[in-house]
């Protein structure tokens, strides 16, 4: 992997071919487009990683036998042709799709069909759902074998619980197996549809779900297609956790008490409002408390200063007393050399001659 020099700047890639004296054909990875250039526009693409720089030496496949001059192709990890039009046919609840995003197809997983031909789509592990119009999604498929496959039985489907503003994320195989033994509360009702997605373990951990048990009779499923009742259930205990007003009438209809939610809604705002407000005064609090501390290092240092410079003055003083002395020594010998010289002279003056 390189960096080449490209419209005023570095971009990374990869040389796909060497065309002599020292010019190289380039890919680059985030345009994407294949540049020619010199070998003075060439480096070794560097990645930052613990306070190190280390070469990167990722290769990629660019190219296959299959395809000529002229091909419209997709460029993913390899290149590929594009995908067969699929007509107008409504996408499902969990199913697999491709999200048009500004850097290209995002393969992605359908949470919520709304209406208006509108899809809430999970983008991937750790991300908001978006919403998208039918014409930004397409099926997901993969290219294999030189022909196009769409993906097994066995994928890994995320589900996604909303809690207020929360987002729980819990990616389960989608092996479907039956309950291999229904619980009591579930042997008293008779329901539309066999629950077999491992959606429903996951729903039973959700803490709000076990706060307020519910047993919804799911009758309206009746009248949809058996393929779908399943789905629809699913979707309809996820719109009970996400708690939002506007699906109180809906729910209702399933057979849903939503008195108590409705109570705890209130609390929860009550107490998520308070936490608001407490996290807002500990943020002033911990901006106040930081001042305080970074004036109070100041003065340490300050302190530290002053220290260090008394220290100095002090042993400046005993130098400066110790040459004193000297300097007194020196005077006493002195003084006495006068005293000296005065009596030799009074002494040779008086004397005969």
């Amino acid at each position: 992997m390189i960096d080449a020099a490209h419209k005023g700047g570095w971009w990374s890639g990869w040389v796909i071919k060497v065309m002599g004296r020292q010019r190289f054909l380039v890919y680059l990875r985030f345009e994407p487009d294949v540049i020619e250039v010199e070998r003075k526009d060439l480096r070794p693409h560097l990645v930052w990683k613990d306070e190190e720089w280390f070469r990167c030496c990722e290769e990629k496949l660019l190219t296959e036998k299959e395809f000529s001059t002229g091909t419209t192709v997709e460029v993913k990890k390899k290149i590929r042709p594009s995908p067969p039009p699929f007509g107008s046919r409504a996408f499902g609840f969990m199913e697999n799709v491709d999200a048009l995003l500004e850097s290209g197809w995002c393969p992605s997983v359908v949470t919520m069909v709304l209406s208006g031909n509108r899809y809430a789509v999970l983008l991937g592990r750790n991300k908001p759902c978006k919403l998208f119009n039918h014409s930004q999604l397409r099926p997901s498929v993969e290219w294999s074998d030189g022909a196009w496959q769409t993906q097994e039985e066995k994928v890994k489907l995320f589900t996604v619980i909303l809690l207020g503003e929360d987002a729980l994320l819990v990616e389960e195989s989608a092996a479907r197996t039956p309950d291999p033994m229904p619980k009591a509360k579930e042997t008293i009702m008779v329901l539309p549809f066999v629950r077999k997605s491992p959606c429903w373990q996951v729903l039973e951990s959700v803490e709000i779900l076990k706060a307020v048990p519910q047993h919804p009779h799911f009758s309206p499923l009746l009248k949809c297609k058996e393929a779908l009742r399943e789905g629809e259930a699913i979707r309809a205990v996820i719109n009970f956790a996400m708690l939002i007003k506007e699906f109180f009438l809906m729910l209702e209809k399933y057979g849903f008490d939503i008195t108590a939610p409705r109570a705890k809604i209130e609390k929860l705002l009550s107490i998520k409002e308070s936490k608001t407000w407490a996290l807002e005064e500990l943020q002033v609090a911990e901006r106040v408390m930081a001042e305080k501390d970074s004036k109070r290092r100041k003065l340490e240092d300050e302190i530290v200063e002053l220290q260090r410079q008394e220290a100095l003055l002090k042993e400046e003083k005993v130098t400066e007393d110790k040459e004193i002395a000297r300097i007194r020594s020196q005077a006493v010998v002195l003084d006495q050399k006068v005293q000296n010289a005065v009596q030799e002279f009074l002494v040779t003056a008086t004397a005969p001659w």
